[in-house]
């Protein structure tokens, strides 16, 4: 009597089965547990609470191993009579007569739904963090990266510099001594050009070592962008693509660093207008949203490859013809990181269908 009220009231699930696997006895937690009463329970077999989720190999070693007269420990995902799943940890012996004869088996076990959905939920937790770990790992790298060749970069430019700026003094007294009728005279203005182009790129070269001009000031955006528009206009660069500002707004007063949006301006729309179709149009477009600062600058180009999207921030890396005559490769590192200074995101991706790059610069605002 005591066994028997033991078994009846026991936390666990216990179930009774002939040979043939039909249930004689059940006790009421497994009635509790699955839904069923015990008249529906007993004369069915195990099959009644079967998910159909578990491997058909799972049965087979679990019904091997009890007929062979061993014992089966295992984790089964069943379903109760209103259709929920349910994971029990399951305990199956075989009832052995006096003759040793397996007369049936007996079953117990634990529902484990709650320990095993919060496993579940851990696991992706732990994925989820190490996929972040891993990530501020990669981030981490590059900056490194970017720092050691920020500062070389900043070397080579100091010293590239200081005999380019003594080069450009000396040929400006050159230029003034060769009249405009000399045989060679159209060289000068070759050799003025490429000396500023050197100019430039050590300028670049500074601006990935250190972003100056982070001082906040409060100016119109949509004057800034049409100005830096004239200035991308005048630059002799692709005439035949027009640069349109499509601002819906009169104007977009902002407190942020001018110079450095002006230098995010300038190379965006300079890149954009590098990578045009012929006879094409680069657009504009600024606003304010929930204190965001909004700067859309899109063209109508090829747009840019998986592969080379994945390297478009790394610096030295252009996608621009060898043939034409064009910088390091910085600008897009440099505005990159003039971005970041304002602890704000640069977005690029591609229009399949438009054609072209959208570039989406999100700056956040002072309250």
């Amino acid at each position: 009597n005591k066994l028997g009220r033991a078994v009846e009231q026991s936390p666990n699930a216990i179930f009774i089965t002939d040979t043939e696997g039909v249930i004689e006895y059940t006790n009421p937690k497994v009635s509790e547990l699955t839904g069923y009463t015990e008249e529906e329970i007993l004369g069915s077999t195990p099959k009644l609470f079967s998910s159909g989720e578990m491997p058909q190999a799972l049965y087979c070693d679990l019904w091997g191993s009890i007929i062979a007269g061993n014992k089966w420990h295992g984790v089964i995902r069943n379903k109760k009579k209103d259709g929920e799943l349910f994971w029990m940890q399951e305990a199956i012996a075989p009832v052995k007569n006096e003759q040793n004869e397996i007369t049936g088996f007996v079953s117990i076990a634990e529902d484990i739904t709650g320990t095993v959905e919060t496993s579940q939920e851990l696991e992706l937790l732990v994925k989820e963090r190490t996929g972040k770990i891993k990530e501020l790992e990669r981030e981490r790298s590059k900056q490194e990266k970017a720092v050691a060749i920020g500062r070389m970069a900043a070397w080579v430019a100091h010293e590239v510099n200081n005999p380019l700026a003594g080069i450009k003094n000396s040929f400006q007294l050159i230029k003034t001594a060769i009249p405009e009728n000399h045989q060679y005279y159209h060289y000068v203005n070759l050799i003025d050009i490429e000396i500023n182009r050197i100019g430039l790129i050590t300028k670049q070269l500074y601006s990935l070592y250190k972003q100056d001009g982070s001082e906040r000031n409060q100016f119109d955006c949509i004057t800034v962008v049409k100005e830096v528009i004239s200035l991308c206009e005048s630059s002799g660069k692709n005439r035949s693509i027009v640069v349109e500002d499509i601002s819906e707004e009169d104007n977009c007063i902002v407190e942020l660093p001018e110079n450095l949006i002006r230098q995010v301006l300038f190379n965006l729309i300079q890149n954009a207008i590098d990578h045009s179709f012929e006879n094409s149009k680069v657009f504009t477009k600024e606003s304010i949203a929930d204190n965001i600062l909004i700067i859309r600058v899109e063209n109508r180009g090829k747009g840019i490859s998986e592969e080379d999207m994945q390297k478009i921030f790394d610096p030295f890396f252009t996608t621009k013809s060898s043939t034409k005559q064009t910088g390091l490769g910085l600008g897009l590192t440099i505005t990159h990181s003039a971005v970041k200074t304002m602890k704000g995101e640069l977005i690029i991706k591609n229009q399949d269908n438009k054609g072209g790059v959208l570039v989406e610069v999100r700056i956040p605002l002072l309250n």
